[in-house]
């Protein structure tokens, strides 16, 4: 069978190329023609060199928010730069892509026999705006070609999929999610099950991380991982090193004005060897808390209460670890954890969710 991907998969940012990455090798591993199809919404690049909104509408508070973010871009260009390289870099050696290339999906079918759409908050409304009817499945396809939506991600914005979009869930001969609440809601509006499996980083297995990770590290640092700016989660980290006699390495995606410095330009291979290597992992990522987990690092996800943290609070639910979510202002605690116990649980988790894939491809 011939397989297309769906996905958010050119973004520079770790979670959204790895987990690409990992979708395409577990279709690859049960034996199908996978390939990525490069469809790149031209307004879609989160770290373009400006910020093209008009500032002049809306509030105060958006206009300033405007000029800020472009001054911070404009100060930042060398590193994106840098940036764009690495990740493009990564793609073209890793990624097996469509020849087929645009910013919306073609009007004649293209030749597979079944598209996997997922994960990584592909059915978050707000991210993806006008693009967003393609990742619900919103396009043209061949008699009899399928649609399966696997580990699903609404990012904890599901409260906008209304019944608006009956005919496009109607149209997955199989759903899966990565969030309860998501499955909740397909149940409850849509009368349609969605199992909750477990997001692509993690259903691929551990040895074919630890063989794109195999440069070693001293190990000697802390690695706080960032997808926004969280003030709590550097100073916890600092705390943490002064206890263990160790530096601290922030990586972030330039979240916050001004911190052009934290912008990191290594290379997701590098990213995965950081991780892989860190005596501890500092966190408000879902991606950071996954990988933390998959190399058995001691990690720390610090709660901001927001509603997109729900990803978060599902998987260490899943794999009794709600005792690495900390809140700002906890002092620093050093604990071990039980990995042969949580490898275990992560490894019947992986099983089903392999089932899955297997079974709606069939």
């Amino acid at each position: 069978m011939k397989v297309g991907i769906l996905t958010c998969h050119a973004a520079y940012n770790y979670g959204s190329v790895l987990q690409a990455f990992a979708l395409q090798e577990l279709i690859r591993g049960l034996g199908h023609e996978v390939e990525i199809v490069d469809c790149r919404p031209s307004w879609f690049d989160p770290y373009r060199v400006l910020y093209f909104e008009n500032p002049f509408r809306g509030s105060v508070y958006g206009f300033c928010r405007t000029i800020c973010m472009n001054v911070n871009r404009l100060l930042c260009f060398p590193l994106r730069i840098v940036r764009r390289r690495v990740f493009e870099s990564f793609m073209r050696d890793f990624y097996r892509v469509s020849q087929w290339r645009g910013c919306d999906m073609p009007s004649a079918p293209l030749k597979y026999d079944a598209y996997v759409i997922g994960s990584d908050q592909v059915w978050n409304p707000l991210i993806f705006g006008e693009s967003f009817p393609i990742y619900m499945g919103r396009f043209a396809t061949s008699k009899g070609t399928l649609k399966i939506g696997y580990a699903l991600s609404a990012g904890g914005r599901e409260d906008l999929l209304t019944d608006a979009y009956s005919e496009e869930v109607d149209g997955f001969s199989a759903l899966s999610v990565r969030e309860q609440a998501l499955g909740d809601r397909l149940n409850d509006v849509f009368g349609r099950d969605a199992p909750l499996v477990l997001d692509p980083t993690m259903s691929l297995e551990r040895e074919r991380w630890l063989e794109l990770s195999q440069s070693e590290s001293s190990g000697d640092y802390i690695v706080v991982y960032l997808v926004y700016h969280v003030p709590a989660a550097i100073q916890y980290a600092k705390r943490l090193a002064r206890e263990m006699a160790c530096r601290v390495r922030v990586i972030s995606s330039g979240a916050g004005f001004f911190r052009c410095r934290r912008l990191h330009q290594d290379s997701p291979i590098e990213f995965l060897n950081l991780i892989r290597h860190a005596k501890a992992v500092v966190t408000t990522s879902f991606h950071g808390t996954a990988f933390s987990i998959i190399f058995g690092r001691p990690f720390y996800f610090v709660s901001s209460s927001q509603k997109g943290e729900n990803r978060q609070r599902d998987l260490l639910e899943q794999l009794g670890l709600v005792d690495r979510i900390i809140c700002a202002g906890e002092e620093p605690w050093i604990r071990g954890i039980d990995y042969e116990h949580v490898w275990e649980k992560l490894r019947k988790r992986r099983e089903e969710s392999v089932s899955f894939l297997r079974k709606a491809l069939s």
